[in-house]
């Protein structure tokens, strides 16, 4: 409302400066009273026509979405513009004969016909390509909010699917490995596990449905799961973790860390009956994390492959940073090397 009053009063404002500098007048014989007083009476008319389309309107007062509703829409606003106008014409034959610039109403009316009627028609229409295109503005603005809130729910579900898929994945290889405690007859060692596994439970509880969490807390997470496959494994498998300039507070993409570790677990020399080590580093650049795990390949397991987890992993990234975000893997030599890079500023 405020707007349309500024620029209704501002074009007598602009209609007031262009009288004063009119080089045929003389600013002294300008009745500057009667003047303010029948342009801001008009200003306060359309003011309340402009005010009353964009609250009668709910929708564009021309809709060319197709060709039958914009003949329809045009016909109604032709018709809406010759009522005002005609209303206009009235208005202005009472002003003028409330002034005291006519003899009466009905010559008031004589003199605005059919000029002032026709300014008032084209004036209706200009108010009514105004409406229409504040209107259109707010639909394309509704219409682009309404998308980019799809698109964030529909990035949600997938990350939602992801982590489903994940989570009874992680538990199914734990719970393997509890049992293979259980069949070497280590029982102590397979009571240790529970106890790990049940802290790993209750942190992915913690986070609920959030899709990133401080490095602290992936850290911790990770350094659980090493222990409790180093219960299986004892000192055959050895993680090393190195991220001295990480910020414990980082957002890091959760359970991240822990699919990277069980691959190179996995597909590492622990196949071969050999010793494991896997080499974790993590470095900020810029704005960016820098994350490597290595480990050596097992020679029985060289030409598997690792696609599935990396692939769920590299869809959660995609999700959650758009491309914004890296994630390369291969041999390097006798080692198999997994690089993710990703924002720090996480959603």
């Amino acid at each position: 409302m405020l707007v349309v009053a500024v620029f209704w009063f501002g074009n007598l404002l602009v209609d007031a400066v262009e009288l004063r500098l009119d080089a045929g007048l003389d600013p002294a014989t300008i009745a500057w009273g009667q003047f303010l007083i029948k342009r801001g009476c008009l200003s306060l008319f359309w003011m309340l026509v402009t005010l009353g389309a964009l609250h009668a309107y709910g929708e564009r007062p021309l809709n060319l979405d197709s060709a039958a509703r914009r003949w329809r829409s045009f016909l109604q606003a032709t018709l809406a513009a010759s009522l005002i106008a005609a209303v206009y014409c009235a208005y202005l034959a009472l002003i003028l004969a409330l002034k005291g610039i006519v003899e009466s109403w009905a010559h008031g009316v004589e003199m605005a016909w059919p000029g002032d009627v026709m300014y008032g028609f084209f004036r209706v229409w200009q108010i009514i390509i105004a409406v229409t295109a504040y209107h259109s503005y707010r639909h394309m603005l509704r219409r682009r909010r309404e998308s980019e809130e799809l698109k964030a729910r529909l990035q949600q579900t997938e990350l939602l699917l992801f982590r489903a898929q994940l989570e009874p994945h992680f538990l199914f290889n734990t719970l393997n490995s509890i049992a293979s405690l259980v069949r070497l007859e280590r029982p102590d060692a397979a009571t240790d596990a529970l106890h790990h596994l049940s802290s790993l439970l209750r942190g992915v509880l913690e986070v609920g449905q959030r899709q990133v969490m401080p490095w602290q807390w992936e850290r911790e997470f990770a350094h659980t799961y090493i222990a409790l496959q180093q219960l299986r494994f004892a000192d055959r498998l050895d993680v090393r973790i190195d991220a001295p300039d990480v910020p414990p507070h980082a957002p890091v993409p959760i359970l991240l860390l822990q699919p990277l570790l069980e691959n190179a677990i996995v597909h590492g020399p622990l196949a071969d009956g050999r010793r494991c080590q896997v080499s974790v580093t993590l470095r900020p650049r810029a704005r960016h994390l820098d994350l490597e795990v290595a480990n050596e390949i097992a020679s029985r397991a060289a030409d598997k492959t690792h696609g599935v987890g990396l692939q769920n992993i590299r869809a959660r990234l995609a999700g959650l940073f758009g491309d914004d975000c890296e994630l390369a893997y291969g041999r390097d030599g006798a080692r198999f090397v997994v690089r993710v890079a990703f924002p720090i500023g996480a959603r």
